[in-house]
């Protein structure tokens, strides 16, 4: 399951990539996208290969992703879109931050050789609770009638990954 989940990243950056150089696609703007494109990546990373990455790098980036949407969403950027990125971002951040215990006792919970940290329940079951919002709102915008095709399909990418988010998250219960 690892493997199709992996794929189906590397199909979604695929797409996201392709959002990125079309000109006037309507949907959200280039920097969403972009975050969308690197998140996809390193989900696949994460799913399909066997040498981790440097967990800091990760981490970080994924911070900085998460403070920009909220403070894009606090400026009154649209807020649903910035909204969806922060909470995205923080699973993000958080399946990357090391296990301190792997590195001692050399087991570990996570996908590949990535060791995720484990969280104490209450904040596991928040960041669950903000991927569930996010799955929520795209399926929303794909029930919407009149929505323009490519917008129908950024809303199931979007969906998609919070999904495979959420599992990844529930790994480490």
């Amino acid at each position: 399951m690892q493997v199709v989940t992996g794929a189906v990243m590397l199909a979604i950056a695929g797409w996201c990539a392709a959002r990125l150089v079309a000109p006037g696609a309507p949907g959200h703007g280039r920097a969403l996208g972009a975050w969308h494109l690197l998140m996809a990546v390193a989900m696949a990373a994460m799913l399909l290969t066997s040498v981790p990455g440097p967990p800091a790098l990760g981490v970080g980036v994924f911070a900085v992703g998460a403070g920009w949407a909220l403070a894009r969403a606090a400026l009154g950027h649209p807020r649903g879109s910035h909204l969806r990125l922060a909470a995205a971002s923080a699973a993000m951040a958080t399946m990357l931050t090391p296990d301190p215990a792997a590195a001692v006792t050399g087991t570990h919970t996570g996908h590949g050789a990535h060791a995720m940290t484990t969280l104490p329940a209450p904040a596991l079951v928040v960041l669950l609770v903000a991927l569930a919002a996010v799955l929520a709102t795209c399926v929303l915008r794909l029930a919407r009638t009149g929505t323009v095709g490519t917008v129908r399909v950024d809303a199931a990418c979007e969906a998609l990954m919070a999904v495979a988010m959420a599992a990844m998250l529930l790994s480490l219960l």
